[in-house]
């Protein structure tokens, strides 16, 4: 009863969380360009194409979190959100490394949680174990 309930608690609260922030890029648009322009800075995302970057990051969260919330696919929805945070971690370590104690430090650590999660999910902490 505790893994489901465990699994449950652990696959909506990430369902929720990436859906929310794939949902806010695709409405945003000054947060799309702002993260587009950002992903362009590294070295990972060559110029011109962070637009393109961005849209495949909203996707792939609203998928992410969709799957998790209808409980199909976790294992892969936890591969996916694993990509992402790890994307996310170096373009902010590669963008703003001397940020770590400022204004980006708490979304960098943030990100090193939900690698955790998805990392957690991704090896089946989110499947329904049967006793």
């Amino acid at each position: 009863m505790n893994h489901k309930l465990a699994s449950i608690f652990l696959r909506w609260g990430l369902g929720i969380l990436f859906l929310w922030m794939g949902i806010s890029k695709l409405v945003n648009s000054e947060m799309r360009s702002s993260l587009a322009s950002l992903s362009e800075q590294t070295f990972l995302i060559p110029s011109g194409f962070g637009v393109a970057f961005i849209t495949l990051v909203w996707i792939a969260e609203i998928v992410a979190g969709a799957l998790l919330l209808i409980n199909i696919y976790t294992k892969q929805a936890g591969w996916i959100i694993s990509i992402l945070m790890l994307g996310s971690l170096l373009v902010l370590n590669w963008v703003l490394p001397s940020e770590m104690m400022g204004p980006w430090g708490p979304f960098i650590i943030k990100d090193i949680g939900l690698l955790g999660a998805g990392l957690a999910l991704a090896f089946g902490a989110g499947e329904h174990h049967h006793s």
